[in-house]
Protein backbone atom coordinates (compact mmCIF):
# COMPACT_ATOMS: atom_id res chain seq x y z
CA UNK A 1 0.00 0.00 0.00
CA UNK A 2 1.43 3.49 -0.88
CA UNK A 3 2.26 5.76 1.76
CA UNK A 4 -0.09 8.46 2.14
CA UNK A 5 0.38 12.27 1.52
CA UNK A 6 -0.01 15.11 3.17
CA UNK A 7 -2.02 18.17 1.86
CA UNK A 8 -2.91 21.21 2.91
CA UNK A 9 -5.97 21.66 4.81
CA UNK A 10 -9.26 23.10 4.29
CA UNK A 11 -12.19 24.70 5.94
CA UNK A 12 -14.06 21.94 5.28
CA UNK A 13 -11.36 19.70 7.62
CA UNK A 14 -11.28 21.68 10.36
CA UNK A 15 -13.88 19.70 12.84
CA UNK A 16 -11.78 16.45 12.35
CA UNK A 17 -8.79 18.33 12.97
CA UNK A 18 -10.23 19.89 16.32
CA UNK A 19 -11.62 16.32 17.72
CA UNK A 20 -7.51 14.99 16.65
CA UNK A 21 -6.15 17.82 18.81
CA UNK A 22 -8.25 17.26 21.95
CA UNK A 23 -8.02 13.90 21.94
CA UNK A 24 -4.10 14.23 21.04
CA UNK A 25 -3.81 16.84 24.32
CA UNK A 26 -5.75 14.82 26.61
CA UNK A 27 -3.93 11.71 25.63
CA UNK A 28 -0.32 12.80 25.52
CA UNK A 29 -0.56 16.24 28.13
CA UNK A 30 -2.68 14.40 31.50
CA UNK A 31 0.15 14.58 34.32
CA UNK A 32 2.11 17.99 32.37
CA UNK A 33 -0.23 20.13 31.89
CA UNK A 34 -2.96 21.43 34.68
CA UNK A 35 -6.20 19.01 34.72
CA UNK A 36 -8.44 22.07 34.05
CA UNK A 37 -6.27 23.18 31.14
CA UNK A 38 -6.85 19.77 29.45
CA UNK A 39 -10.84 19.87 30.22
CA UNK A 40 -11.05 23.60 28.83
CA UNK A 41 -9.79 22.96 25.42
CA UNK A 42 -13.47 21.11 24.00
CA UNK A 43 -13.86 20.15 20.65
CA UNK A 44 -16.23 23.34 19.86
CA UNK A 45 -13.44 25.53 21.24
CA UNK A 46 -11.06 24.16 18.97
CA UNK A 47 -12.97 24.26 16.18
CA UNK A 48 -13.80 28.10 16.71
CA UNK A 49 -9.73 28.51 16.89
CA UNK A 50 -8.81 26.52 14.14
CA UNK A 51 -11.16 28.20 11.74
CA UNK A 52 -10.06 31.99 12.93
CA UNK A 53 -6.44 30.86 12.26
CA UNK A 54 -7.49 29.34 8.60
CA UNK A 55 -9.12 32.72 7.93
CA UNK A 56 -7.02 35.29 9.92
CA UNK A 57 -4.54 37.06 6.97
CA UNK A 58 -1.92 38.29 9.83
CA UNK A 59 -0.66 34.22 9.21
CA UNK A 60 -0.59 34.05 5.61
CA UNK A 61 3.26 32.74 5.80
CA UNK A 62 1.48 29.59 8.23
CA UNK A 63 0.21 26.71 6.40
CA UNK A 64 -2.02 24.08 8.17
CA UNK A 65 -1.43 20.35 6.62
CA UNK A 66 -3.61 16.95 7.31
CA UNK A 67 -2.30 12.98 6.97
CA UNK A 68 -5.24 10.72 5.68
CA UNK A 69 -5.39 7.20 5.47
CA UNK A 70 -8.75 5.96 5.47
CA UNK A 71 -9.61 9.25 7.04
CA UNK A 72 -7.73 12.28 8.44
CA UNK A 73 -4.94 10.60 11.22
CA UNK A 74 -2.89 14.31 11.90
CA UNK A 75 -2.14 17.34 11.12
CA UNK A 76 0.66 19.95 11.65
CA UNK A 77 0.46 23.96 11.80
CA UNK A 78 3.84 25.56 10.83
CA UNK A 79 5.20 29.47 9.88
CA UNK A 80 7.41 31.58 10.68
CA UNK A 81 9.49 31.32 13.82
CA UNK A 82 8.69 34.04 16.25
CA UNK A 83 11.52 33.41 18.79
CA UNK A 84 13.17 37.12 19.58
CA UNK A 85 16.52 34.48 18.67
CA UNK A 86 15.89 33.57 15.29
CA UNK A 87 15.37 34.93 12.00
CA UNK A 88 11.66 34.21 10.94
CA UNK A 89 12.27 34.63 7.33
CA UNK A 90 14.84 31.72 7.51
CA UNK A 91 13.27 29.68 10.86
CA UNK A 92 10.22 27.99 10.58
CA UNK A 93 8.39 26.81 13.89
CA UNK A 94 6.19 23.97 13.60
CA UNK A 95 4.01 24.88 16.03
CA UNK A 96 1.54 21.83 16.08
CA UNK A 97 1.96 18.11 15.07
CA UNK A 98 -1.00 16.07 16.76
CA UNK A 99 -2.10 12.59 15.61
CA UNK A 100 -5.57 10.42 16.78
CA UNK A 101 -3.60 8.51 19.56
CA UNK A 102 -5.21 5.38 17.78
CA UNK A 103 -2.74 6.14 14.60
CA UNK A 104 0.85 6.43 16.37
CA UNK A 105 3.53 4.25 15.39
CA UNK A 106 2.13 3.81 12.12
CA UNK A 107 4.82 6.22 10.28
CA UNK A 108 2.34 8.93 9.73
CA UNK A 109 4.07 11.94 12.16
CA UNK A 110 7.36 11.29 10.64
CA UNK A 111 5.37 11.57 6.84
CA UNK A 112 4.17 14.40 7.90
CA UNK A 113 6.62 16.41 9.34
CA UNK A 114 8.96 15.45 6.31
CA UNK A 115 6.50 16.64 4.73
CA UNK A 116 6.46 19.66 6.16
CA UNK A 117 9.54 20.63 6.55
CA UNK A 118 10.53 20.06 2.59
CA UNK A 119 7.53 22.46 2.13
CA UNK A 120 9.27 24.72 3.93
CA UNK A 121 12.72 23.85 2.62
CA UNK A 122 11.33 24.56 -0.80
CA UNK A 123 10.32 27.88 -0.02
CA UNK A 124 13.87 28.68 1.23
CA UNK A 125 13.90 28.59 5.08
CA UNK A 126 17.05 26.91 6.64
CA UNK A 127 16.26 25.80 9.80
CA UNK A 128 12.86 24.23 11.31
CA UNK A 129 12.26 24.29 15.45
CA UNK A 130 9.88 23.57 17.73
CA UNK A 131 8.61 23.02 21.70
CA UNK A 132 8.19 20.54 23.41
CA UNK A 133 6.65 20.07 27.06
CA UNK A 134 9.35 18.86 29.31
CA UNK A 135 8.12 15.70 30.58
CA UNK A 136 6.87 14.70 27.22
CA UNK A 137 9.23 12.11 26.75
CA UNK A 138 8.10 10.22 24.05
CA UNK A 139 8.00 12.88 21.78
CA UNK A 140 11.41 14.19 22.45
CA UNK A 141 12.48 10.58 21.55
CA UNK A 142 10.58 10.54 18.90
CA UNK A 143 12.06 14.18 17.71
CA UNK A 144 15.72 13.14 18.75
CA UNK A 145 15.53 10.09 16.38
CA UNK A 146 14.40 12.12 13.61
CA UNK A 147 18.06 14.29 14.05
CA UNK A 148 16.14 17.33 16.00
CA UNK A 149 18.78 18.61 19.01
CA UNK A 150 16.95 19.76 22.13
CA UNK A 151 18.52 23.28 23.41
CA UNK A 152 17.84 22.54 26.67
CA UNK A 153 18.76 26.29 27.76
CA UNK A 154 15.95 27.47 25.84
CA UNK A 155 12.55 27.22 27.44
CA UNK A 156 9.35 28.82 27.59
CA UNK A 157 7.37 28.29 30.97
CA UNK A 158 4.05 28.84 29.65
CA UNK A 159 2.14 27.76 25.98
CA UNK A 160 0.36 30.46 24.03
CA UNK A 161 -2.58 31.26 26.53
CA UNK A 162 -0.76 31.66 29.70
CA UNK A 163 -1.54 27.54 30.91
CA UNK A 164 2.08 27.04 32.67
CA UNK A 165 3.55 24.28 30.84
CA UNK A 166 7.20 24.20 30.35
CA UNK A 167 8.16 23.24 27.37
CA UNK A 168 11.95 23.02 25.73
CA UNK A 169 12.86 24.06 22.33
CA UNK A 170 14.36 21.07 19.58
CA UNK A 171 16.06 22.70 16.45
CA UNK A 172 17.06 20.92 13.20
CA UNK A 173 18.60 22.04 10.03
CA UNK A 174 16.87 21.53 6.49
CA UNK A 175 17.69 19.85 3.64
CA UNK A 176 17.64 21.01 -0.04
CA UNK A 177 16.42 24.27 1.46
CA UNK A 178 17.80 25.90 -2.13
CA UNK A 179 15.44 23.38 -3.97
CA UNK A 180 12.00 22.32 -4.19
CA UNK A 181 10.11 19.34 -3.48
Amino acid sequence: MPSPEPRLATAADVDRIAEIHVASWRDAYRGLVPDEALEDRTIEKRIAQWRGWLEDPDLAGFQLFVIEEAGIKGFAFAGPSDDQDLDPSTTVNVGALYLDPAARGAGLGRTLLDYVLSDFAARGFKLATLYVLIGNDPAKRFYARLGWLEEPDVIKECLGDGTPAPQVRFRKPLQGSSGTR
